[in-house]
């Protein structure tokens, strides 16, 4: 199915602590395969929170065994490392992909980034104004980031 898809795909969800799991799924669905062609052919793919999880090299688990993910982002990822993220974000791409920004998103997750390298996505506002700096990674027409988008606009559409 993923590799009759011709515009832009999209992994969304989350990932449990159980990562070997998840995995296996990706897997039987033939999904890796499909996504590392997707990505070879210059077809956008992002993925947010877990899809992004899943793009990057691998994830280790709450008790320390890593797993390989598809390494189609320079991202190792932690639930070992737990810390809560959570909050509203405006997201300004810093280069065009396939949306126009400015992004109104938000995070919730509890893993950690313990290695992220390569071009950042977006510069990132908590919905105080605070910058968080930058977020997310691209690699040609592969992206993702923790932030789920919501939609066009900016924080002031949540006033």
């Amino acid at each position: 199915i993923l590799e009759q898809i011709t515009k832009v795909l999209q992994l969304e969800g989350r990932l449990q602590a159980s990562a070997e799991h998840e995995l296996e799924e990706l897997k039987k669905l033939e999904a890796h395969r499909a996504m590392q062609n997707a990505a070879m052919n210059g077809i956008p793919i992002y993925g947010e929170c877990g899809g992004f999880m899943a793009l990057g090299s691998g994830i280790t688990d709450k008790d320390g065994v890593r797993y390989p993910m598809l390494g189609l982002l320079q991202l190792e990822t932690s639930f070992a490392a737990r810390k809560r993220h959570l909050g509203y974000r405006r997201l300004d791409p810093i280069d065009s992909f396939y949306w126009q920004g400015p992004l109104l998103g938000h995070e919730f997750h509890y893993t950690s980034a313990t290695m992220a390298q390569g071009k950042p996505l977006f510069h990132s506002v908590d919905a105080s104004g605070a910058s968080l700096g930058t977020i997310g990674l691209r690699n040609n027409s592969v992206a993702g980031s923790y932030a789920h988008i919501i939609a066009q606009g900016t924080l002031r559409h949540l006033s």
